[in-house]
Parts: C-alpha cells; sequence; structure tokens
C-alpha cells in the first residue's frame, strides 16, 4: 500500500467547485488530483467535501487552523545525515532536494519545504556559485605550507611585505557601450511591480556583462605596502594600442618607479628587506627581473604558491579602486585621457579615505593563512 496522502485546500477547492457545477462525485475523483500530484481521492472523501461546504458556504477548502497545516520537522540526526550529505557531494555532484531524497531514504518521507528549512538552519542557501577558479589539488598542499610559514612570522616581518600585480580596464566603445556600462554599475536587481507587467520598461533592462568588456583595454601595474596604492598606467605603442607586460617593460618599470614607491609607501622607517608577493607571470620570475628587484632591495618570495591570488592583497584593492570608479563613471562616453585621470583621482581618493582599509590588508596575512589552513588548501574568502 502507498503512503496516504491527504487532500490539500487547493483540491478541496476544486472539488467545491466542481460540485457547484454539478459535475457527479465518482467524476469529480476523476478531474482532481492530490497534493503529491499523482493519487486520486476517493468517491468517500469527495462526498465529505461537499457535505462540509454545504453546511459552511463560507468555507473554501481550507484547513481548520487557517493555514496549510503543521509543518513537518526534520529529526535532530536525520539533518545532521543531510547536513553532511550536503557538505560531500556538493563539489563532486548536482546536490538537489531530488538528490538528497534519492541518497538519503528516510527523508523522502519529507517534503521538500520540511528539507529546506532544515538546510536553512544549517546555514545553507540555494545560491549562486561563487565566480572563483576552483585551486588545483596538487597546489593545496602547497599553500598549507606557505599558511604555516606565515603563521610563524612575527608582525615585524608582516610588515615589510609589499604586494605587485596588473589590472586591465576597458573603455567603451561607443555611446551604447557607455550607456551600457553606465547601467551595469546599478546592479543586476531593481525593485519591479509584482504583476511584471513593466518588465520591459526601460529602467528594468538589465545591462550586457559581454559588452562591457569589448572596448580598449587600459592596463595598469601596481605596487602596495604599508596601507598606500601606487599604480603605473602602461603606454600606447606606436599602433595606439596598449602595450603588454612582459620582462623588458617590468624592468624598465621598476627602474623608473621602484625608488619612488618605496618612499610613498614607508614615508619613514623603511625597511631595509622588502618581502614582494607577486603572481607566477613568467616575466616576473626571469633571473633580470629577480636581479632588477634585489637592487631596489626588493626580494620575490619563492614560496608564494600558484593560484593563490587570496594570498595577494593588492587583488582586494583593485576591487576596491573598481568599485569606486564604477560608482563615479560619467554618462556619456569616455576617452582614454579622461578615464586615466579619473583612475588617479580615484587612488588618491583609496589612499586618503580607505587608508585603514588598506592597512589592515597588507598586515592581515596571518588571518589569510588561517583561513586557507581550515580550508585545507582550499580558495579563501579573500
Amino acid at each position: 500500500m502507498g503512503k496516504f496522502t491527504r487532500l490539500d485546500a487547493f483540491a478541496r477547492g476544486q472539488i467545491i467547485a466542481l460540485a457547484g457545477e454539478g459535475v457527479k462525485a465518482k467524476d469529480i475523483c476523476k478531474k482532481v488530483k492530490k497534493k503529491d500530484g499523482k493519487s486520486r481521492p476517493t468517491e468517500r472523501s469527495v462526498k465529505d467535501t461537499i457535505q462540509k461546504a454545504a453546511a459552511n458556504p463560507e468555507w473554501r477548502g481550507e484547513n481548520a487552523a487557517g493555514g496549510p497545516g503543521r509543518p513537518q520537522i526534520i529529526p535532530e540526526a536525520l539533518q545532521k545525515e543531510l547536513t553532511e550529505l550536503v557538505f560531500r557531494e556538493r563539489g563532486a555532484n548536482y546536490v538537489t532536494i531530488k538528490y538528497c531524497k534519492q541518497s538519503l531514504p528516510p527523508l523522502r518521507a519529507f517534503n521538500r519545504w520540511a528539507i529546506a528549512r532544515a538546510l536553512h538552519r544549517a546555514g545553507l542557501l540555494w545560491l549562486r556559485r561563487r565566480l572563483k577558479r576552483v585551486v588545483p589539488v596538487a597546489q593545496r598542499g602547497v599553500r598549507c605550507s606557505f599558511a604555516r610559514w606565515l603563521r610563524r612570522l612575527d608582525e615585524k616581518e608582516i610588515r615589510r611585505f609589499a604586494f605587485v600585480d596588473g589590472t586591465s580596464y576597458y573603455l567603451a566603445r561607443g555611446d551604447a557601450d557607455a550607456e551600457d556600462k553606465n547601467r551595469l554599475r546599478l546592479g543586476k536587481f531593481v525593485w519591479r511591480g509584482s504583476e511584471a507587467k513593466e518588465g520591459l520598461f526601460h529602467d528594468n533592462v538589465g545591462a550586457s556583462l559581454y559588452a562591457s568588456k569589448q572596448g580598449q583595454p587600459v592596463k595598469v601595474w601596481g605596487f602596495l605596502a604599508n596601507g598606500h596604492l601606487c599604480v603605473h598606467v602602461l603606454p600606447l605603442n606606436d599602433k595606439g594600442e596598449s602595450t603588454h607586460r612582459n620582462g623588458p617593460a617590468y624592468r624598465a618599470l621598476l627602474d623608473t618607479k621602484a625608488a619612488e614607491w618605496k618612499r610613498l609607501c614607508w614615508p619613514t622607517g623603511r625597511p631595509r628587506h622588502i618581502t614582494l608577493i607577486q603572481d607566477h607571470e613568467r616575466c616576473l620570475w626571469q633571473e633580470r627581473s629577480l636581479a632588477t628587484l634585489r637592487a631596489y632591495g626588493l626580494h620575490a618570495e619563492e614560496r608564494m604558491p600558484k593560484s593563490s591570488p587570496d594570498f595577494n592583497a593588492i587583488e582586494n584593492v583593485w576591487s576596491l579602486l573598481r568599485t569606486y570608479l564604477e560608482e563615479n563613471a560619467p554618462a556619456g562616453k569616455e576617452g582614454r585621457t579622461e578615464f586615466v585621470r579619473r583612475l588617479h583621482g580615484a587612488v588618491r581618493h583609496v589612499n586618503t579615505t580607505r587608508r585603514s582599509e588598506l592597512l589592515h590588508l597588507c598586515r592581515n596575512m596571518p588571518q589569510r593563512a588561517d583561513d586557507v589552513l581550515k580550508l585545507k588548501g582550499a580558495r579563501s574568502k579573500w
């Protein structure tokens, strides 16, 4: 015998409506489905519903308590099994509520809302996957070793850290792209009428993520240390295109900017030995590039693992800078000269108003290390 399924308010309402149209009870049984969407009500239950509606003409099939009935509650032990299942399987399988029911047979006695509530109580929500690359398994042990090394450093050594990296900004190709980029900074959500009839009004249409990144790139190189950000915009070549970050360009940049950046980041008490955190672009690790760094008192940290932007504090500062630029973008098309001027203004703003935040990002390497160790080498929130 299958599991007993009750009539819900919707099914009772259908029965009352069909009976009012003169449909016989045995025919109503063929037209109405129970709450499981499959089984049919018995003729006895249909007649009972019709009789109850006749006794109370105001009744439309609702439960006696005025709601959907007492919610199902999953036992604590089963909820623990459910939570462990989700954390164990979510990286390898498409873990939906249906998948949970198939994997844990005792859950089949509960509806999907009860399972969803149990997952919510465990602190889980059905959200968009984070847009970050997965750390390769081979790199997780290296990342843990680097994190343990960081935990052994004292505060004085942490203060000697400097961070370098490059990023790119894209200019609008024309007025249409400029309007699209300006709309993009307003976010992906908007308050809309619940009837959704005005869904295609001009102020409800979102921006194109594709179009916003197809214009001319403006490539920027940055140096972050002691809570201060320095940037350099790579020049255009003879063809009017942005130059690439390569070995000769990097060494030329160091020759012209390294001494100045060190002076700006450490106006007083500049350390002799500066530990440089940089990613693994080939041009940065060429022997001539490393020799140029050492000539300016900058020593690239060879322990820095690959696939580890969460150990490079300048990545977080790029995010702050990009947000400020988007929030203050002009409504019309912006040329390269105007953008570069606005970029330098944004850097001054971040260095002035977000100084304490930048300083914290430069000195929280032990916290980053703790987070990576807790995650056994996986990507942390940084």
